[in-house]
């Protein structure tokens, strides 16, 4: 694109242009216009890129008085020039006046002191004053009019000797050379521009850049969404236009940059950034920049999470919770609707019941789950641990320091397992932390602002370790808002080979093998005592999945694993059993609407392995 444009005013520098860009300016536009010719073509190789006019002196006033965005270069007219004109006019008389716009001849008194002569100067603002300034000249004598190319139509018109002031090819090469500086230098500041622009746009801040007077110059995308205004509505504004909270002579107060200042911008709560522009000891403008605090918080929940990957991210979902029975049914639903509040949750239940999956799946299934979650056993955070996990500490020379968990888990969760480990004053600790919602890390003086959704756990009887003095009453009540009891095993028998079956599946896949349990086989873990609960089936199909060959798993392999455990088949147990099978079988009946195809399916079995058992429990 060729940003410069030569606008000849006359015939003879357009044909001197032209020949000039044959040599040597291959990088301009040439064009014929005259004052408001030249406007014209201004404004339409504008329209086309072009951002440098170089014209004669009235043709630019015109294009500058037309506002037409770029810049105007004037073409001189030199006191060579003007004696090379006059030095024509005296081969017709020595009576000669100079009729022109004022801006095209300079110093003509002292070249008439030069020339020993007396040389008649008539000079005119506008194009109509053209012919007035003509009449003049020849009252005063004039035989000769010497001129610009509005004179020369004004002499044409009356058949009065013209000689016309000739820009010479010197003077328009040397214009067009000013046009090519200022072009390098625009184009040098337009990629500072474009750099600092593409800084602005894809930095994470908003960003206003002021002049002294506090009218915005740039903004960047970012501030345009935090005022939800476009950025053609702020560019050019005051700044209290976009910031009606801000007060305008604090923001010029002190002559040094400010950093991290909490205010509140167009309803946000923003920390801000300013930083002087200077020119010399002047302050010449000024920039802003804004970090939404919520912006900030959520950065820093995704920095924690990057840290603590593995150790501090809750991976379990509801969708893992694995069960058909109404027990866990419901206390999976119960979960769900504690899940989307921001209360305490205490969690009750057995051991290996699967506490801790509950948790994780509280903390993906909530607000929260953006955030860290953070799991911890009690027992581990034992006197002076207590301090160092909780609170963190502060960094020195020699040691990085460590944030505490309640600081990590800010704005996620914190999972307390087995609260009732704690000691009585760990526990005094802990309640103080719930209660002020801060925490300072252990050497440190400014307690940081925490938000933690806080969900703890227990299998013993905790009324009774209150009653005994091991447990504190105040923490109990500050906890204990939604209690969640997580049914053992044992009360939802149904749910075993359900169980058993997905996680020998999943265990057997992982070393690559096929394996399934035979129908007499369950039978054996419907009879045990379960008393380890999930994590106890669990851990025995792992046994399976690494101790057995066979593909089908049998009733005398199972015997084997559990000989010791195995609880005694009383007529309870198979009562038990017996109703656990035919709930489940009436639940899949309901489900699959009577299709015993697809209940076979959902079930995990074959078709005639549901007739058998239909047959054998009464339902067919």
């Amino acid at each position: 694109m060729k940003s410069i444009v030569l606008i000849a005013p006359s015939e003879e520098i357009l044909r001197i242009g032209k020949s000039l860009q044959r040599k040597s300016f291959s990088d301009i536009r040439v064009c014929l216009g005259l004052i408001q010719e030249g406007v014209r073509e201004a404004q339409k190789k504008s329209r086309s890129g072009a951002e440098i006019f170089v014209t004669r002196a009235r043709t630019a006033e015109a294009i500058k008085k037309a506002e037409v965005p770029g810049v105007v270069v004037k073409i001189p007219i030199t006191a060579y020039d003007v004696l090379r004109a006059i030095s024509q006019a005296r081969k017709t008389s020595e009576k000669i006046a100079i009729v022109a716009f004022s801006e095209m001849v300079g110093s003509i008194d002292a070249l008439s002191e030069l020339l020993n002569m007396n040389l008649l100067v008539f000079l005119y603002e506008e194009e109509n004053q053209a012919d007035g300034m003509l009449d003049k000249a020849l009252a005063k004598g004039a035989e000769v009019i010497i001129g610009g190319e509005t004179t020369k139509r004004a002499t044409e018109r009356r058949g009065i000797p013209f000689v016309q002031l000739i820009t010479g090819e010197e003077a328009i090469s040397q214009a067009l050379d000013e046009a090519r500086r200022i072009n390098e230098v625009r184009l040098q500041e337009k990629t500072r521009l474009r750099l600092l622009e593409t800084v602005a746009h894809y930095s994470g801040e908003g960003i206003l850049i002021l002049d002294k007077d506090l009218k915005i110059s740039m903004c960047n995308g970012t501030l345009s969404e935090m005022s939800s205004l476009k950025e053609e509505e702020i560019i050019g504004k005051w700044l209290k236009e976009i910031w009606p909270e801000v007060e305008p002579k604090k923001v010029f107060s002190g002559s040094e940059s400010q950093y991290d200042e909490l205010v509140v911008f167009r309803g946000l709560e923003v920390l801000c950034n300013k930083t002087t522009i200077r020119v010399g000891q002047e302050i010449t403008g000024l920039v802003l920049s804004f970090q939404a605090v919520e912006a900030i918080r959520k950065k820093e929940a995704k920095l924690r999470r990057s840290i603590y990957t593995e150790e501090y991210q809750g991976k379990s979902s509801f969708e893992d919770i694995l069960g058909e029975s109404g027990e866990i049914k419901k206390a999976v639903q119960i979960g769900k609707e504690f899940a989307l509040t921001e209360s305490p949750v205490f969690l009750v239940g057995a051991t290996g019941v699967g506490k801790d999956i509950f948790a994780q799946s509280i903390h993906r299934y909530s607000h929260r789950s953006s955030g860290a979650y953070v799991g911890v056993k009690c027992s581990l955070l034992i006197g002076a641990a207590f301090d160092r996990e909780i609170y963190g500490t502060v960094g020195s020379e020699n040691s990085p320091g460590k944030p505490g968990l309640f600081e990590i888990a800010h704005k996620g969760t914190l999972f307390l397992n087995e609260i009732t480990e704690l000691d009585i004053e760990s526990q005094g600790k802990l309640l103080d932390v719930i209660q002020q919602k801060k925490v300072a890390r252990m050497g440190g003086r400014s307690p940081l602002p925490i938000d933690v959704r806080i969900v703890v756990a227990t299998s013993q009887d905790i009324r009774k370790a209150i009653h005994e003095g091991r447990f504190r009453a105040d923490l109990y009540y500050q906890l204990n808002v939604l209690q969640l009891n997580i049914p053992s095993l044992a009360k939802r028998r149904g749910d075993i080979w359900i169980l058993a079956k997905a996680f020998l599946e999943k265990l057997a896949s992982r070393k690559k093998k096929k394996m399934y349990l035979e129908e007499e086989a369950l039978m054996v873990l419907y009879r045990h005592s379960w008393s380890g609960n999930v994590r106890e089936l669990l851990n025995v199909m792992e046994r399976v999945a690494v101790t057995c060959h066979e593909e089908k798993v049998s009733k005398s392999y199972l015997q084997s694993l559990l000989e010791h455990d195995l609880s005694p088949e009383t007529s309870s147990a198979r009562e038990i059993l017996k109703y656990d099978q035919i709930e489940t079988i009436r639940a899949a009946l309901k489900e699959c609407r009577g299709n015993y195809g697809l209940t076979a399916k959902k079930l995990g079995i074959d078709r005639s392995t549901l007739w058998r058992r239909l047959k054998k429990l009464g339902l067919k």
